[in-house]
């Protein structure tokens, strides 16, 4: 209520649209959340948040491509962005880019080596490219930095029972899925080991869960 009437009185604020656009997108109202976001590009094409927006709702629904876009388009008004370099380097990495995904996310650790964030997405970049020591050590600093992530616990598992240690993978697992239970990756990884530790029953749960998820790990911040 209070955004629409700021609306009706400044109908060419772009920062008013642009706040408009947020709300629609944590509601999940994409399209609204989208021309929101249009509208304060067609005011202010020069306006950061514009373009970041427009990219965040393409990247939630995996539009990767567009999304790609109109982040770079954010980065060349905007260079030192951490938003949108960390969510650029998201899109890199599911277009299957790692290298470039994980330049993006160095980047932003050295504006800010205490970005937990950063961090825990430059380990799962080094994991892409089986660098297992390289991504375990950040992903533990990254759950040093920030406790509450869930990310960091999946890299930890998946490094672990990829060497065998099953139950400590579980362990990582378990935590990740505590930490974020909309994280469908945690739950399937989970199901996959309880079916190599032969807990049928639990893996079957588990790998229900997970097909109710979406994939964590693209999340626009």
């Amino acid at each position: 209520a209070v955004l629409t009437r700021a609306l009706a009185l400044a109908p060419d604020d772009a920062g008013a649209h642009n706040a408009l656009g947020y709300v629609h997108l944590t509601r999940k109202e994409h399209e609204e959340a989208l021309a929101a976001y249009r509208k304060a590009h067609e005011l202010d094409e020069t306006n950061v948040k514009a373009c970041a927006g427009i990219g965040n709702v393409h990247l939630v629904r995996w539009e990767l491509s567009e999304a790609r876009l109109w982040y770079e388009k954010a980065l060349a008004l905007s260079p030192d962005d951490m938003e949108v370099l960390n969510n650029l380097g998201l899109v890199l990495g599911r277009q299957g880019h790692p290298d470039d995904a994980l330049a993006l996310f160095e980047k932003t650790i050295r504006i800010e080596p205490q970005f937990g964030l950063g961090h825990s997405n430059a380990a799962w970049m080094h994991f892409r490219k089986n660098e297992h020591p390289e991504a375990s050590r950040l992903a533990e600093k990254a759950l040093v930095l920030d406790p509450t992530l869930a990310k960091p616990h999946i890299i930890l598992g998946v490094v672990l029972t990829r060497a065998g240690k099953f139950e400590e993978g579980l362990a990582e697992y378990e935590k990740a899925s505590a930490k974020d239970p909309g994280d469908g990756l945690a739950h399937f990884n989970r199901g996959v080991t309880l079916e190599r530790l032969g807990r049928a029953a639990e893996a079957i749960e588990a790998y229900g869960i997970s097909t109710k998820c979406g994939p964590g790990d693209i999340r626009p911040i």
